[in-house]
């Protein structure tokens, strides 16, 4: 069994691997220019100012939260940070007095997207993601009824256009 092993490795030893004429290349240098190339797009990837997201600047909600539902009271929640390109989610529940939700609403930072995660009749879990290198934060109101929920639209998502975005807008 050595000797045939020992032709084995012989023949592996022997193989000669052809090249272009002129052009020396080594085995890592298609990873080298891999790398190279990576470094490049990620260099010149461009940071959330560039990409025309106003860091500063806080969008109201659209009052939403109690339009067209009975006995409603707006439940204003506290801000939740958003950390530099994070996310957090956040649960927010209806107070005693009037313990059915019905809607929400949300102000945010115009460089944080906030999406529903989970909903039920008392509460919503909401979540926040930056989509910049820079924290942000955003304000949820919820609208509280004393009548049970009766069936509404329900705000899914609240994702804001940069307000320095310059490119083409196509419409169909």
């Amino acid at each position: 069994m050595s000797a045939q092993l020992a032709r084995h490795r012989a023949q592996r030893r022997a193989v000669v691997v052809p090249r272009r004429a002129g052009r020396r290349r080594s085995r890592r240098s298609g990873w080298a220019e891999l790398g190279l190339a990576s470094l490049l797009t990620l260099a010149s990837a461009t940071p959330g100012a560039a990409q025309g997201y106003n860091a500063t600047a806080f969008v109201p909600s659209g009052q939403n939260e109690c339009k067209g539902v009975p006995n409603c009271v707006s439940d204003l929640k506290p801000a939740v940070e958003v950390p530099a390109r994070g996310r957090i989610p956040a649960r927010f529940t209806c107070p005693q007095h009037h313990p059915h939700l019905w809607r929400w609403d949300v102000a945010q930072h115009e460089h944080v997207a906030v999406k529903l995660v989970a909903i039920d009749r008392t509460s919503v879990t909401v979540e926040g993601t930056s989509l910049v290198p820079t924290a942000g934060s955003f304000v949820v109101s919820l609208g509280c009824s004393t009548s049970p929920y009766a069936g509404a639209p329900v705000l899914k998502s609240r994702h804001l256009a940069p307000t320095g975005w310059t490119g083409t807008q196509v419409t169909r």
